[in-house]
């Protein structure tokens, strides 16, 4: 991934922030540099090499040099960092949610803003302490799991989706008590076991409701969220809209 390569690093080229108002689109075969930008709100949806990704708001979205690839989008603000990479950058256009990322790129934004030569090893900093935030932010599945707990990893991977599916359950497939194992895991990926189970429900939930096959219900319920009402006060909550909203402003886009 384009955050925990040792063979890669980056040297910053711009910074800056823009907004697209209402739906707009944009296409290229691939430019000469990489990109890193935080939507401060709106989303995109990017089509490459046959592949979809969808960049919602407050995430971190990534695009390799080189890659071509068509864009829709709708009433966006952005704060862009253009990178050179030094290595192979093998990684693909690459979106996570990182709300904790926001007040780094401001920061960044600043600095750079103020003069970004004599503030440049500051943006550099920030900059990597940026790739620290979305490899925190990251599926689980991308992090160097310790023997100790790659059972209850696994757990988590593969049973996210069910209903039934408990920290206390991966933790005994490891043979370690609970206590031991949210703990490890917390260590291991910046994030408890429990939200990392929530924050994959609703990633999926969202890729349903854009595909406008399933009703809300359905989508709770494959999601691995039992209680209906929870999920929709949830989701609310999370993302400013109801998941009926999300849904149609998926499809419009």
């Amino acid at each position: 991934m384009f955050y925990n390569s040792k063979d890669r690093a980056y040297s910053l080229l711009a910074a800056y922030r823009f907004t697209r108002p209402g739906k707009n689109t944009s296409c290229t075969d691939g430019r000469s540099f990489s990109a890193l930008a935080f939507r401060v709100r709106g989303r995109s949806r990017f089509s490459f090499e046959g592949r979809r990704c969808v960049a919602e708001e407050k995430s971190i979205l990534y695009i390799p040099s080189g890659v071509g690839y068509s864009r829709v989008g709708e009433d966006e603000e952005i704060i862009v960092l253009h990178l050179s990479c030094h290595g192979e950058d093998d990684a693909e256009i690459t979106a996570l949610e990182a709300q904790d990322a926001e007040e780094l790129f401001e920061k960044l934004l600043l600095a750079w803003c103020e003069d970004g030569k004599e503030n440049y090893n500051r943006c550099m900093s920030l900059l990597y302490r940026i790739l620290e935030t979305a490899e925190k932010s990251a599926p689980a599945a991308h992090h160097n799991v310790p023997m100790s707990i790659a059972k209850g990893v696994q757990y988590i991977s593969a049973h996210y989706r069910d209903p039934d599916a408990t920290v206390s359950a991966a933790a005994m497939l490891c043979h370690v008590s609970e206590v031991w194992f949210r703990r490890v895991y917390h260590e291991c990926f910046g994030i408890s076991p429990w939200q990392d189970i929530l924050n994959r429900r609703f990633s999926h939930a969202r890729t349903l409701l854009q595909t406008g096959y399933y009703s809300v219900k359905e989508v709770a319920l494959r999601s691995g969220f039992s209680d209906v009402k929870y999920f929709r006060t949830a989701f609310s909550k999370r993302y400013g809209c109801t998941p009926s909203t999300y849904a149609i402003q998926a499809k419009s886009i």
